[in-house]
């Protein structure tokens, strides 16, 4: 696979495809993203690994507008213009800041378990370094639904594990730090808005108000699913996007 600008991509679909460029959580990689959404239909899709996660290089980052500005060097160094970002949760708020600072690059969002502000429990940024083990713990249990099979919390606590852990730090101060509640009804490109209803981390409630600040946007709760909604219920997310881009393109057509 290839790297561009010190990130590595996942790229599917033909090159004259709309791209659609899919931004992982913290601590995440783009194989965090099922199959089902890294080849969607139509589409020239980037799956990226964010600077410091996956195979791409260090270091990472500590706050989303830096995040935003690597993606936007990736995008230049491919000569892609516009994409539609789908990002799930601190990717949600990278793909939000683009939407604010560079609208002009966005064409459209999908926002997985994102809000517009992130609140983080206080005890991940206090502990995660002096007790990564014991906070890897607790988030694998949380991004999940109550439901969720032991080894899908045991691949997301392996997977925090073997992060440095100041990139996993610096992911949750980003996160801590993204606030745009009171510029998020100023983004006017279409957008979908997913979360499941079972959300620990970013609760629905904060979803919905994010719904409800952009016009226009569409609101699917999926139901007995966590954090994790991509990946819980891979089907039903990916067939609300796939029926979202169908509306949205025949309005446009």
């Amino acid at each position: 696979m290839p790297v561009l600008s010190g990130i590595y991509f996942a790229p599917t679909g033909l090159i004259d495809d709309p791209p659609v460029v899919l931004i992982h959580g913290a601590y995440g990689s783009h194989l965090d993203w099922p199959a089902a959404l890294r080849r969607m239909k139509g589409a020239r899709v980037l799956a990226l690994d964010l600077p410091g996660h996956g195979k791409s290089a260090k270091p990472g980052r500590n706050t989303i507008s830096d995040y935003a500005g690597d993606v936007l060097r990736f995008l230049d160094a491919l000569h892609v213009e516009c994409a539609l970002f789908v990002g799930h949760s601190m990717g949600g708020a990278i793909a939000q800041m683009l939407a604010l600072d560079f609208t002009e690059r966005v064409t459209g969002l999908v926002l997985i378990g994102t809000a517009a502000r992130l609140l983080v429990n206080p005890a991940i940024l206090a502990n995660l370094l002096t007790d990564t083990d014991g906070i890897a713990r607790k988030i694998a249990r949380w991004v999940w639904s109550l439901n969720a099979p032991p080894e899908a919390i045991q691949h997301t606590y392996a997977q925090i594990m073997a992060l440095d852990p100041l990139i996993t730090l610096g992911d949750f101060q980003a996160c801590s730090t993204f606030d745009v509640m009171n510029r998020v009804r100023t983004i006017h490109v279409p957008t979908l808005i997913i979360v499941g209803a079972e959300d620990r981390m970013v609760p629905y409630n904060e979803s919905g108000n994010l719904a409800a600040q952009i016009k226009g946007a569409q609101y699917v709760r999926t139901p007995n699913t966590g954090h994790m909604v991509t990946l819980e219920a891979s089907a039903a997310v990916a067939a609300a996007i796939d029926q979202w881009r169908t509306e949205h393109a025949q309005k446009n057509g």
